[in-house]
């Protein structure tokens, strides 16, 4: 009986060095350009953290294509040198073809449009911001915009982490219980 009882924690040990082997594999295998382009569009469906992601990145976006607009830059320069900040591969892709519709002659509005990607609020703001000639301001906006709701959810987030730790340590009860209970 002592010598299951030293055995219990190899078991753990073992559990522990495939965890890490997996995540390592998983790792590996998203650095390819094609799945991590496929990643990248997946973690935007995950439910909590998707949302997430996508405000955070849209209020760099709007930041940034006000700080390159002001600056001078022409708006397709200044999207294509954002797509290649962003660390979303699909998002990066989705500016980048902004970029290319601009260079074809259309306006900021109608490229934005066409990704499908930015919500009904990011394309009114910008559309009253090239009518007006206000395009500056009304990003500003839009960063502001992103930013308070990126606020709201960090603020909600100890709730849903405390969820997430009392499933994660309901699991490792179990797998404990499972392991432990045979031997003994």
């Amino acid at each position: 009986m002592g010598l299951m009882i030293v055995r219990a924690p190899l078991y753990f040990l073992n559990l522990f060095t495939w965890l890490i082997f997996l995540v390592g594999i998983f790792y590996l295998i998203t650095r390819v350009k094609q799945v991590k382009f496929f990643w990248d569009f997946i973690k935007l469906k995950i439910p909590v953290l998707g949302p997430f992601i996508f405000q955070i990145t849209l209020s760099r976006f709007a930041w940034l294509l006000k700080t390159l607009n002001h600056a001078g830059l022409m708006l397709n320069q200044s999207l294509s040198m954002i797509a290649k900040t962003i660390d979303n591969s699909y998002l990066a892709l989705q500016i980048e073809k902004t970029s290319q519709a601009i260079l074809l002659g259309q306006n900021l509005t109608n490229a934005l449009a066409k990704s499908k990607i930015f919500p009904p609020i990011v394309m009114q703001l910008v559309s009253t911001g090239e009518a007006g000639g206000k395009l500056d301001e009304m990003l500003k906006r839009v960063s502001d915009y992103f930013e308070g709701e990126v606020e709201q959810k960090v603020k909600a987030l100890p709730g849903t982490v405390k969820v997430v730790v009392s499933i994660l340590l309901a699991v490792l009860a179990f797998v404990f219980i499972t392991l432990v209970v045979p031997i003994c």
